[in-house]
């Protein structure tokens, strides 16, 4: 039983790590076969929240076995309280955030999505259409083929939650993050210490080479020296793997909170960049002309300006006539407010 235990935890640590490689490597690749076993393969990625789910249940029914009752008196019922707390909200924010959909756009409230999410001239523009929807898409919103619809404040469709996350549901999503990291963190923190405390003579070294690889040889050693503290190992290493993902997830998700962006616009900001070290991008002091403010210089040879929004040559404009952009900073971003406002419209 033991066996077929790690052997389903470790299976199901690989295949996690499986997918979180594949989406970093492959999620946008250029080659037709792998972006077509990425399209088909994310159809199944329903079984994901629900084997995660699975392994956290196999992992915390081990924890209750072989730590738990291992644990110094809980004088005061803290550590059970702070268990059990951690726990109920784990599952529950799972699983809202799993079916809980984001705000859809739909003829009923395309109007107001527009005015609350209005088109900055540089990465979205006014008369966008969804060609599926066949809708006019508010900025900041995205068709996903998967969930089946056009989803206002548009980040990322999640494949750990089988589903899109956006305007509505962001905070559970940041709720998952949260509530996972406490998990692992204490899980942590409670398996270490019946590790630890089944050996006076295991100290923390001082902080040298030589005596960091001893001590973590020595632990090494600890937790294959019984059945007990082989399980309570495995589950160390478990939270310390997923805590280390975890964390990657959420330090990049804030990030992109502070610059007032989501997930879904990281490539498009990029390639705004991307003119911006080219020195091809040119914006109107004042107004616009036909419509746009911001158009992209062909080539160092004065060739023409291209328009941000269809790609098409711009006919009767000069280069003389606009403002070369140097820096990404002299593009106004109006979608980014400050970090805590930025927040809070994603937590709506």
């Amino acid at each position: 039983m033991n066996l077929m235990v790690k052997v389903y935890l470790v299976s199901g640590a690989g295949l996690l790590l499986f997918w979180l490689l594949f989406m970093l490597f492959f999620g946008n690749s250029r080659y037709r076969h792998i972006r077509t076993f990425y399209k088909y393969s994310l159809k199944l990625s329903l079984l994901i929240p629900f084997f995660y789910l699975a392994i956290l249940t196999t992992s915390l029914t081990i924890f209750f076995r072989d730590t738990y009752p291992f644990l110094p008196a809980d004088q005061w019922g803290i550590r059970w309280f702070l268990v059990w707390t951690i726990i109920v909200v784990n599952y529950a924010v799972t699983f809202a955030a799993v079916f809980v959909r984001p705000v859809r756009v739909t003829q009923g409230n395309v109007a107001a999505m527009h005015v609350k999410f209005p088109p900055n001239q540089l990465i979205f523009f006014p008369d966008a259409v969804c060609s599926t929807c066949m809708l006019a898409k508010p900025a900041r919103s995205k068709h996903c083929s998967l969930c089946g619809g056009c989803f206002a404040f548009y980040d990322h469709h999640c494949i750990w939650l089988n589903n899109c996350v956006g305007l509505g549901n962001y905070k559970w999503f940041a709720g998952f993050l949260v509530s996972n990291i406490l998990i692992m963190c204490y899980g942590m923190a409670l398996t270490g210490k019946v590790i630890l405390q089944q050996f006076p003579g295991l100290d923390f070294p001082e902080l040298s080479r030589n005596a960091v690889f001893r001590f973590v040889q020595k632990s090494w050693l600890v937790m294959k020296s019984t059945p007990q503290n082989k399980n309570n190992g495995t589950l160390l290493l478990l939270c310390v793997l997923f805590a280390m993902v975890l964390f990657a997830f959420t330090g990049e998700h804030l990030r992109m909170v502070y610059v007032g962006a989501t997930t879904n616009e990281q490539d498009k900001w990029g390639y705004i960049q991307y003119l911006i070290q080219l020195e091809c991008l040119y914006r109107l002091e004042t107004g616009t002309y036909l419509g746009e403010r911001y158009f992209e210089r062909i080539g160092p040879h004065d060739l023409g300006l291209l328009s941000l929004r269809s790609n098409e040559q711009v006919p009767g404009l000069h280069v003389s006539r606009l403002v070369k952009i140097d820096n990404i900073t002299e593009v106004n971003n109006i979608y980014d407010d400050g970090f805590c406002r930025n927040f809070m419209k994603r937590m709506e």
